[in-house]
């Protein structure tokens, strides 16, 4: 679920710490070509990738945002005993095979290759699976460049 305009004013003034720390206006969710928040360089950035179809000769798509790419989430949406997704770029990973193999399961990349971690604004990457039945949506976690 996308965090609303509402939603952060609302989390950023919910308490004192909050109006300093502005937690609600950093946490920025995109999901397909929709920005929900204009970010600021510095700032979290997370995109959403949603692998809902056989991604074994990659599902691929574009970066929303120029950011270093600091962590990589995967929430399983379906069991399929070995899946795994890799993101990468071109034919080149950027991460490990991240478990994606039970239901509900969330789990993160053991490792992102240090010398791909810079990603431009409109790059074209991939997410790649395993198996044919692989499923989830994969968060992809950045500071803003």
């Amino acid at each position: 679920m996308n965090l609303t305009v509402a939603e952060a004013v609302k989390l950023d003034q919910s308490s004192p710490e909050n109006q300093v720390a502005r937690p609600g206006t950093r946490i920025k969710i995109v999901e397909d070509a929709v920005d929900v928040l204009e970010a600021g360089s510095g700032d979290l950035v997370i995109q959403k990738v949603s692998i809902i179809a056989d991604a074994t000769g990659a599902f691929a798509f574009t970066a929303k945002y120029a950011m270093e790419l600091i962590d990589v989430k995967v929430v399983s949406t379906a069991t399929s005993g070995s899946g795994t997704a890799t993101v990468r770029r071109a034919t080149t990973a950027m991460t490990d095979a991240i478990i994606m193999a039970a239901a509900d399961v969330i789990t993160r990349a053991a490792s992102i290759i240090q010398a791909a971690k810079a990603i431009t604004l409109g790059e074209s990457l991939n997410v790649i699976t395993n198996g044919a039945n692989d499923r989830g949506i994969v968060y992809l976690y950045g500071i803003r460049s």
